[in-house]
């Protein structure tokens, strides 16, 4: 009889602890996926109205039904203007009749003309709100974030995986290309000694084509400074790169010679000299590769000459951008970072090295391998 009271009391509580789970389950606040459309990416923009600065756009896929199974999925695109970009965001929220969610916005497109605002500011909401994810590509969009999301390119690659597939590596791999996720870009706004680089979108007129092989230098006043081309995007890859997965076609014009070298493997490593008269960075670069293109024949008992050449065009190159980045006053490469990392740190470490850049010279060391001459025996 004890044991039966038992198992009857076991029953009891048992049925009693389930019946307060089932409420806290069905109002945990969950939605269908029926009920949510999920935003793929976010644009701001500078606004015409001083009241309502901000301009936010919207790019949510629409899902494909049976009927028209096989095609690539369709897009629209919501736009507001409000005071603040949470503002807008809620505000979207009544453009459409199902929850949008933002845990799947892989890119945050800035427009050209919110450059001139302080980014700590316009950036803040994708750092503060959960959904949005750290890994998300951060761009600039030229002329315009709204019209960098509306750009639909003719491709059979469905519309969602175009710039996907540029930022990723998985689709495009190009030197002159820079992704920057929003965790990096954010510690690059508020650490010292560093400048942010952000890519470039561009799209034409009829928005059917997307371009991207520049970038953009956001100086310490977090004004858009300078922007880079698309020899210095790929100098400025070059020069960063430490996993040696740059991949470059580097152009070799000297003496007889007229040749294109496809350089495939790259090591660099610099160092800042300040116990001499003059504080110097000393920079190496061992770059390995093949030849690609030439005008006349080249023969194998030269590849030392030729890589010798190759060098030499290197050097130049590099030498230019570097002053060019000094001459404008920005340091994307963090030469004030190493500084600062490597010297003893005083309250007037960061009035030193803004000193001290100025008259910085560089001397670049680099050694190129030409490992063949191509296919042609």
């Amino acid at each position: 009889m004890i044991t039966a009271a038992l198992k009857q009391t076991r029953w009891i509580s048992l049925l009693l602890i389930l019946s307060l789970l089932v409420p806290i389950a069905a109002g945990c606040g969950t939605k269908d996926i029926d009920k949510r459309m999920f935003v793929i990416g976010v644009g701001v923009d500078k606004s015409d109205n001083e009241e309502k600065p901000y301009k936010v756009s919207l790019k949510v896929p629409v899902p494909m039904n049976k009927k028209s199974s096989g095609t690539s999925p369709g897009f629209i695109f919501l736009t507001e203007e409000a005071a603040t970009i949470s503002e807008a965001l809620h505000l979207l929220k009544t453009h459409v009749d199902k929850n949008l969610e933002y845990g799947h916005a892989k890119f945050i497109v800035i427009g050209e003309s919110i450059l001139n605002e302080d980014l700590r500011v316009v950036m803040d909401i994708f750092l503060r709100r959960r959904e949005f994810q750290q890994t998300a590509w951060t761009t600039v969009g030229k002329p315009s974030a709204e019209s960098v999301l509306k750009a639909k390119p003719a491709s059979d690659i469905p519309d969602i995986n175009i710039l996907f597939n540029r930022f990723s590596g998985i689709g495009t791999e190009s030197s002159y290309i820079v992704s920057v996720f929003l965790f990096d870009f954010r510690r690059q706004l508020v650490e010292r000694g560093i400048d942010p680089v952000l890519p470039i979108i561009e799209t034409n007129e009829e928005k059917d084509k997307i371009i991207v092989n520049k970038a953009m230098i956001v100086n310490d006043n977090f004004k858009g400074k300078l922007e880079l081309t698309t020899e210095q995007v790929g100098d400025y890859n070059m020069i960063t790169n430490s996993m040696g997965s740059v991949k470059f076609e580097l152009g070799v014009k000297a003496e007889d010679y007229n040749f294109t070298v496809y350089i495939d493997k790259v090591k660099s490593k610099y160092k800042i000299i300040t116990n001499n008269n003059k504080p110097v960075v000393k920079m190496n670069l061992e770059l390995t590769g093949v030849v690609e293109e030439s005008t006349k024949r080249l023969v194998q008992h030269k590849t030392e000459e030729y890589s010798r050449l190759a060098g030499a065009v290197v050097k130049k190159r590099l030498e230019k951008f570097l002053t060019h980045l000094q001459k404008n006053e920005v340091d994307p490469i963090g030469f004030g970072l190493r500084y600062e990392a490597t010297r003893l740190h005083t309250e007037h470490i960061e009035d030193e090295w803004n000193k001290l850049y100025p008259e910085l010279s560089f001397d670049v060391t680099v050694h190129v391998k030409i490992t063949s001459l191509g296919s042609i025996e």
